[in-house]
């Protein structure tokens, strides 16, 4: 705490951070219907209906999250993002712990707070259910400890640092780079004395612990997850260039924030500012240079801002009270709540869906900004975390009326063949009441979950390659077609097909068409 401060006023600090979240909170809840269900969210929901100790493309935790909180309140839209939009919520909180932490008062916290509340890569990833949002409150929370074990220099702190790296290692494995991170710092900064601490050591252990059912799952499916990494980075992901990569960075933690950030991260090496802390900073540069090096999404750094937005706030504070005159203070007060508060409602529009489809299109040829290409994948007019939510009740409609008009003795022979998992969850979760039976899919976990136990002589497949089709079936005919004004490109003008006569054993066929991308 500052030497003009006091413990109500520290208090009250962390009350104007609930206070953030709260109101953070409460904007995710009214616009939740908005757009409707995200691809993933429908593909979790299967996932969550199949429990199991891993998934192609993630650890389980998420998974069995979701699960919970599907038995206890339900499939709305509000229930399946009740978990992430609340880890959210403290991700702002924790933020305001890190900034308290760093001897920062109620300026510090307020910044550090409303930053990590407006944030855009931030609140899209908290906006609906993934096991990207509990990554968000993990490095938060990581942060938060390593910044006690700097101040208190107590070893016993890797033991907690380890059991919070676990679950977050159950939840997401790109808390190893986080774990790059802080051993780079270890190795560079004062704390390398804990390296003769078992603490230390045993809090890695424990951490690496949690990864074992995961990587016994991943053993006896034939290691899917590798499988996925490499496709994903062969195939999918797209290549940027380390620039484009840091503008992703400014993009995603809104332009006008980046001072506070930037300052943030020059702070903590600054013997006149926070450079006891310059572990975090050296952290996030070793992060930020391994990620680049590996060509990742750029939302995995997302998570490592947390620390930069508290660490901008001291900055901020720290510059502030050198004003001698009470009113400069103020006024400088003032305005730094003001930009802070500013910037964040102008990205605000861009990262929760306030306002309607073709509002958003009209505010985002406002601002000159366009969708960006995180995938090797066309984008339409809007962003993907937007655009795939359109569309998919339509979808399943289409493939509903398909399958009606069917014969009966051709439908007791049928199943609905789904070339994504977007597309068998939401037959999954939208034809249920439309009478449709389960969607089988050969994507990603969809694959491991197997064919028909009984051999289909017809197939009403939602895709496109017509041409692979043509080599497998003897009869391949176009009944229908899906339309979406706001979704992705590929699942627009979607043609669905009547695949009849499989030319060899769905059995023999099922391997050679897995995707795991």
């Amino acid at each position: 705490m500052t030497s003009s401060e006091t413990p109500e006023s520290r208090f009250s600090g962390l009350t104007i951070a609930l206070a953030i979240a709260g109101v953070q909170l409460l904007l995710h809840v009214v616009t939740n219907g908005t757009y409707g269900v995200f691809r993933d969210e429908l593909y979790y929901l299967d996932c969550a209906r199949h429990l199991d100790w891993g998934y192609v493309d993630q650890p389980p935790l998420s998974i069995w999250l979701l699960a919970a909180t599907r038995a206890l309140f339900g499939e709305s839209v509000h229930a399946i993002r009740l978990l992430s939009q609340l880890a959210g919520a403290g991700l702002v909180v924790i933020a305001a712990l890190i900034a308290r932490e760093m001897n920062g008062g109620r300026l510090a916290q307020g910044v550090a707070a409303i930053a990590a509340a407006v944030a855009p890569g931030a609140l899209v990833l908290s906006g609906f259910f993934s096991m990207n949002a509990f990554d968000l409150i993990v490095w938060a929370l990581l942060a938060w400890i390593l910044v006690r074990i700097v101040i208190r220099d107590d070893p016993r702190l890797w033991l907690w640092f380890g059991l919070v790296a676990g679950i977050g290692l159950f939840n997401k494995t790109s808390v190893l780079f986080l774990g790059f991170g802080i051993a780079v710092a270890i190795v560079l900064t004062p704390l390398r004395r804990h390296l003769k601490s078992w603490q230390l050591w045993v809090g890695g252990a424990v951490a690496l612990l949690f990864l074992v059912p995961y990587a016994l799952w991943n053993a006896a499916h034939d290691w899917p997850t590798l499988e996925f990494m490499a496709n994903a980075k062969k195939y999918k992901i797209a290549r940027m260039t380390p620039l484009e990569f840091f503008g992703e960075q400014v993009m995603a933690n809104s332009p006008p924030l980046a001072p506070v950030w930037l300052t943030g991260l020059v702070w903590l090496f600054l013997p006149r500012g926070g450079a006891r802390y310059k572990a975090l900073g050296t952290a996030f540069v070793a992060i930020f240079a391994l990620m680049v090096a590996l060509k990742v999404k750029p939302y995995y750094l997302f998570p490592a801002f947390a620390v930069l937005f508290a660490a901008g706030g001291c900055a901020v504070e720290q510059l502030v009270g050198r004003l001698r005159r009470p009113g400069a203070r103020a006024a400088a007060t003032l305005f730094v709540l003001f930009w802070v508060v500013s910037a964040g409602l102008m990205t605000l529009p861009l990262s929760i869906p306030i306002l309607g489809p073709d509002g958003f299109l009209a505010y985002q040829a406002k601002l000159g900004m366009g969708p960006k290409h995180y995938e090797n994948n066309p984008v339409g007019a809007m962003p993907q975390y937007f655009s795939d939510r359109f569309g998919w009740p339509n979808m399943a409609a289409v493939v509903a009326s398909v399958w009606e008009t069917m014969p009966e003795a051709d439908r007791e022979r049928a199943v609905i063949l789904a070339s994504n998992y977007g597309e068998a969850g939401a037959i999954n979760y939208y034809g249920r009441t439309l009478g449709l039976p389960r969607a089988y899919s050969t994507h990603n976990n969809h694959h491991l979950w197997g064919p028909p136990e009984a051999e289909p002589e017809i197939f009403v497949y939602i895709g496109r390659h017509r041409e692979e089709h043509d080599e497998l079936f003897e009869s391949v005919e176009e009944v229908a077609r899906v339309h979406s004004t706001y979704g992705m490109p590929y699942e627009s003008d979607l043609p669905i097909l009547i695949l009849r006569g499989l030319k060899r054993p769905l059995a023999e066929v099922w391997p050679e068409v897995k995707s795991f991308i």
